[in-house]
């Protein structure tokens, strides 16, 4: 209820307007990147959720604008918070809604409309009555962003897919090449990767390509070709992966020798059923059920906005549903790689079977002496589960042992 005291004349009671459900009256927007991409394509709308509220939801609404973005064009036109629309510029049909943020009362709230097309809009917060029913409109709010170029990543000398070491018509040779990378509009790391195709290659014209990485004239025994310096730096030994290299150079660089697999599948259909069917049911509508779990009590402790909790469920809920198959992927690994799985995970153990077989493993006996085992690894530890492995004590008995090894080269 409403009161408009009036000392010596009439007061007004109105019980038609519900505290309970307003608007905010202090709704902002910035431009920027806020989802971590290379593009300031993103608008934040930022608000304080009014005192009085019992509602905790709002729902953001944004409207296209035919020209540049101003005080004019986008204005509620009346005192905010107000159960109607009708003087605002631009028209309530205008607007839709594009999301939600959840705030409770006195606190700061936002929402990021994420990858919004170069434009001008006007962006408002709506709150629905629940039990009265009206609408309660906040002040309005615009934003323009304009196009930017992209950013763009060229290799100089140009290169195919393929490249090999061809040096010579007589005689292999070290086979050294150099590639500058011009980077325009990118900050932060890169990281290489180069794959690895036959030892020693005799071309149609008389010539070979080969890998020498020890320099002796020679083709290294299951040669294979890798990075010897980024930035004028050498790596350590020669290595097929280099990763956070600074841009634009600098630093120092991190070889990438060892790989821990743990608890994952490589292809969808690798899932029982019933993992996939709760799968399935991961989004936004699975938000408040989804409280009660230990993944949403970590997820509030460390989160920096956890009212983004649902927005975070319905892109884990997509990309769930996307198929996929890395088996290719896997068996090109160069990297030494321990693959990890409990006796009970959400695969059959023969799948984490199926992924060392893909590495080398398990395709001949190891010998009294340990020469045939492949240098990758395969560990199923007994008593475990997907949803315990990561905090059982096993796990770290079993991966830093690997870590700690010198990497082979069977």
């Amino acid at each position: 209820m409403a009161i408009t005291y009036v000392p010596g004349g009439t007061s007004e009671f109105n019980i038609c307007v519900n505290l309970g459900f307003t608007a905010p009256t202090d709704v902002t927007t910035t431009v920027g990147d806020f989802d971590g991409g290379l593009t300031p394509n993103d608008v934040k709308v930022s608000f304080t959720a009014p005192f009085t509220n019992t509602a905790n939801s709002y729902a953001v609404q944004r409207a296209t604008l035919g020209a540049t973005a101003t005080p004019v064009n986008c204005n509620l036109n009346a005192t905010a918070p107000t159960s109607n629309d009708a003087s605002g510029t631009p028209s309530g049909g205008s607007f839709a809604t594009v999301g939600s943020a959840t705030t409770l009362s006195s606190e700061a709230g936002a929402f990021v409309d994420h990858d919004v097309t170069n434009g001008s809009y006007c962006y408002r917060i709506v709150v629905t009555d629940t039990v009265l029913g009206p609408n309660s409109y906040s002040n309005y709010a615009f934003a323009n962003l304009a196009a930017t170029a992209p950013p763009t990543l060229t290799v100089t000398p140009d290169f195919n897919t393929f490249v090999d070491n061809t040096v010579s018509a007589s005689t292999p040779g070290i086979g050294q090449h150099d590639f500058v990378f011009h980077l325009t509009g990118l900050t932060g790391t890169m990281s290489f990767l180069l794959t690895n195709a036959s030892n020693v290659t005799r071309n149609s014209d008389g010539t070979y390509g080969f890998c020498d990485v020890d320099g002796d004239r020679k083709a290294d025994q299951g040669g294979q070709t890798v990075i010897v310096a980024v930035n004028g730096q050498a790596t350590s030994g020669g290595v097929n992966a280099v990763a956070n290299v600074p841009i634009p150079s600098g630093g120092v660089i991190t070889k990438v020798g060892k790989l821990v697999v743990v608890s994952t599948p490589f292809r969808r259909s690798a899932f029982y059923p019933e993992i996939l069917a709760q799968q399935g049911q991961v989004g936004v509508a699975a938000a408040e059920a989804m409280k009660q779990t230990p993944m949403y009590q970590l997820y509030s402790r460390i989160a920096p906005r956890p009212e983004d909790w649902p927005r975070l469920l319905g892109k884990i809920g997509e990309a769930m549903k996307q198929d996929f198959d890395f088996s290719r992927e896997i068996a090109g690994l160069g990297a030494t790689t321990l693959i990890v799985a409990a006796d009970a995970d959400i695969f059959p153990p023969a799948h984490a079977v199926e992924m060392f077989a893909l590495l080398g493993g398990g395709q001949r006996d190891g010998g009294w002496d340990g020469s045939g085992r492949p240098k990758s690894r395969l560990a199923i530890l007994p008593g475990l589960t997907h949803y315990t492995i990561f905090s059982a004590p096993a796990l770290a008995a079993t991966v830093i042992p690997f870590l700690d090894e010198p990497t082979t080269t069977r």
